[in-house]
C-alpha cells in the first residue's frame, strides 16, 4: 500500500510534486519553468509540515483507512497463525480434509511466514495425500 494513502502529510507532498511536474509538461511556455533553477528552487523551499500540524479529521482519516484495509488487528498475527495450525492439524486428522488442511496451513504461512520453516515438511505430505 503505498505510503501516501496514510501519512497526510506525505499526500501533500505527492501533490505538490505532481503539481511542480505538471508545471513542468504545460503545452504553453509562459505556463512552464522557464529554467530548471526555477523548478530546483520551488523544490527547495517546499518543507513538510509536522505529523502535530496535521488537521484532526487527516489523521482520523487514516486510522480510519488502516482498519477498513485490516490493519488494525485485534489479536497479534502470530496467535491468528497459530490459531490457523491447531485448525489444520485437527482437519488432518478427519478423512478426506488433508486438502483443506494444507490450505490452511498456507493460510498460516502467510500470516506468521516463520512458522513455514517449522512446518513446512508437514504441509509437502499433507499435499501428498500422506497423514502425519
Amino acid at each position: 500500500m503505498p505510503k501516501t494513502l496514510f501519512d497526510a502529510s506525505a499526500e501533500r507532498g505527492f501533490t505538490f510534486c505532481r503539481a511542480l511536474a505538471g508545471r513542468g509538461f504545460q503545452s504553453e511556455s509562459g505556463d512552464r519553468y522557464p529554467t530548471s533553477m526555477d523548478l530546483l528552487k520551488d523544490l527547495s523551499n517546499w518543507k513538510p509540515r509536522p505529523a502535530s500540524a496535521l488537521p484532526e479529521c487527516e489523521t482520523s482519516l487514516c486510522r480510519r483507512i488502516k482498519k477498513c484495509l485490516g490493519h488494525a488487528h485485534p489479536q497479534p498475527m502470530s496467535s491468528m497463525a497459530d490459531k490457523l495450525v491447531d485448525q489444520a492439524i485437527s482437519l488432518s486428522k478427519q478423512a478426506g480434509k488433508l486438502g483443506e488442511a494444507a490450505d490452511l496451513m498456507e493460510e498460516a504461512f502467510n500470516k506468521w511466514p516463520s512458522l513455514r520453516s517449522e512446518r513446512e515438511h508437514v504441509l509437502k505430505l499433507w499435499r501428498r495425500g500422506i497423514v502425519t
